[in-house]
């Protein structure tokens, strides 16, 4: 099994509003993850909560690999699994903006997700909580590997 970090350019408003803010070009990003040839996706977005997808990005994204071991990977996958069904934190996007922490176990935004989801197996992307993290902090880390 490998897990990838996709990395999305979001072209509608929601997205470029993310851009400006965060000085980026990233605007969502997501867990996917492949075993024996199908991708699955975990992500966390507006309207839809956390929830498991097939992954077909169509061209639409940036892939980096996740540089970890086995074990983290499917410590990676549990971790996101566990929270698939859990809902969208607008709470949480709005106080990562005004720079508030707004932390919600219950609750999730994407960058969060994903940074959380890497730290419960022990891969740090930057030396910050995961509610801290946007797309592009996420998508700079270097544990990650641009495919």
């Amino acid at each position: 099994m490998r897990v990838f970090v996709a990395g999305y350019k979001g072209k509608g408003f929601g997205g470029r509003a993310i851009t400006w803010f965060t000085f980026g070009e990233y605007s969502h990003v997501s867990l996917v993850f492949e075993n024996s040839g199908s991708l699955i996706e975990i992500e966390s977005i507006q309207g839809k909560g956390v929830h498991a997808q097939p992954f077909d990005a169509g061209g639409e994204c940036d892939l980096f690999e996740v540089q970890a071991t086995p074990g983290q990977i499917e410590r990676i996958h549990a971790a996101a699994a566990e929270l698939v069904g859990r809902k969208y934190d607008w709470t949480g996007i709005w106080g990562f903006m005004r720079r508030r922490k707004r932390e919600n176990p219950k609750k999730w935004f994407c960058s969060e997700l994903v940074a959380h989801c890497l730290l419960r197996a022990g891969i740090e992307i930057q030396r910050m909580p995961p509610w801290k993290q946007s797309p592009v902090i996420v998508c700079a880390s270097t544990v990650l590997k641009p495919q």
